[in-house]
């Protein structure tokens, strides 16, 4: 095969006569080939048919696959968007709404009051009364008079006054002063001995008053209280009253449970 001086094969010899069909499309298989081989686009190969000979074919070269590819059967062509940038958000706007302004009239609910309390009353008035009788136990033998105490505890126990305490007033009679074991425990000072004691008395009714004073003389609060009657007497039983009571505004009378020696037990708000 020789070559012509545009540097491209003598065709002829290789696909036959020129002119005839068989030449013409060897040609064109061995110009796609070619175009394959060089990176030639593939339109080149169709335009080789109407190129006037191969050089100028060949010379279009890259410059005819500039047309547009054809898309391929069957495959849809999409269109891609770039992701935001990093931080930004997208979101479809919505249509803005009007939504009509509601205007409700200011609540006009009157300001709450405290009902007005009546401070309750620091102290209480009057006196409270105390009556009890005291009747030995039947005994064969001479019956003593016996040792006697009244008071007043407030809740937790501990001594408010002491209304009356009753015992043999000599040296040796004050010794015994600890048989009215829970007076001695509460109370039993020197001073109750000096301002509120008196000698025994002899089985009978009694009454006493209690001022509503502690035992420095102030008027006590209104609360919960005990009252306490206790008596002991030499060969004889021990006797203990100790009751709760509430003192207040309201009058009141209560019976007390009769013990041991001692009975017909009461206390009434005011004393009667």
């Amino acid at each position: 095969m020789r070559e012509d001086h545009d540097g491209t094969a003598d065709l002829d010899e290789a696909f036959g006569p020129p002119g005839s069909r068989y030449a013409a499309v060897s040609r064109r298989a061995f110009l796609a080939r070619s175009a394959q081989a060089t990176g030639i686009g593939a339109a080149a190969v169709v335009l080789a048919a109407c190129g006037h000979n191969d050089a100028e074919v060949f010379a279009r070269g890259p410059a005819a696959s500039a047309a547009p590819a054809s898309s391929t059967p069957g495959t849809t062509s999409r269109a891609t968007t770039a992701p935001p940038t990093s931080g930004a958000t997208t979101s479809p706007q919505q249509p803005t709404t009007s939504q009509p302004t509601s205007t409700q009239p200011a609540s006009t609910q009157p300001a709450s009051t405290e009902p007005s309390t009546t401070a309750a009353p620091s102290t209480v008035s009057g006196d409270m009364g105390v009556r009890f009788t005291y009747k030995p136990a039947a005994s064969g033998g001479r019956v003593n008079n016996p040792y006697v105490a009244v008071w007043v505890e407030d809740s937790s126990g501990a001594l408010v006054d002491t209304l009356g305490i009753w015992y043999q007033q000599n040296s040796k009679g004050v010794r015994y002063l600890n048989e009215l074991r829970r007076w001695a425990s509460v109370d039993g000072s020197s001073e109750t001995l000096d301002t509120v004691s008196s000698p025994t008395r002899a089985p009978g009714d009694y009454a006493l008053v209690w001022k509503l004073t502690d035992a420095e003389g102030q008027r006590v609060a209104p609360g919960s209280y005990f009252i306490c009657i206790e008596a002991a007497r030499e060969h004889g039983p021990y006797s203990l009253i100790r009751q709760p009571f509430t003192l207040g505004s309201e009058t009141f009378k209560t019976d007390l449970p009769a013990q041991g020696e001692l009975s017909n037990a009461s206390i009434a708000h005011p004393a009667g």
